[in-house]
């Protein structure tokens, strides 16, 4: 497998300083990962919420606007509140690349 090594960089302005760029690289990436846990609880919450047997009494478009948003909602708390699991492994399978020495 090729490592990618010009791939967009993660941060635009990296400080001069080796140290100080992948510190910065690796928040970033942290904070990518996360976004991603949070991504995909809420991809899990919309398909759990379909799988209702039935419409609900007071069912509409505007509700299932409201119930998208508000999964959403929970998705992030649940991701950010909760160790999943997912960040970490997508930071542990990433982070080389990232602590791999920049050009």
């Amino acid at each position: 497998m090729e490592k990618i090594t010009a791939a967009v960089p993660l941060a635009a302005n990296l400080p001069t300083d080796q140290k100080a760029a992948q510190d910065t690289q690796v928040k970033e990436l942290r904070d990518a990962a996360e976004q991603f846990e949070a991504l995909f609880m809420g991809q899990f919450m919309q398909a759990a919420r379909k799988s209702q047997l039935s419409d609900g009494l007071f069912q509409s478009d505007a509700g299932d606007t409201y119930t998208a948003m508000l999964d959403q909602k929970y998705a992030t708390e649940v991701a950010g509140g909760t160790n999943l699991g997912i960040a970490d492994a997508l930071v542990a399978q990433f982070s080389r690349f990232v602590t791999a020495k920049q050009d």
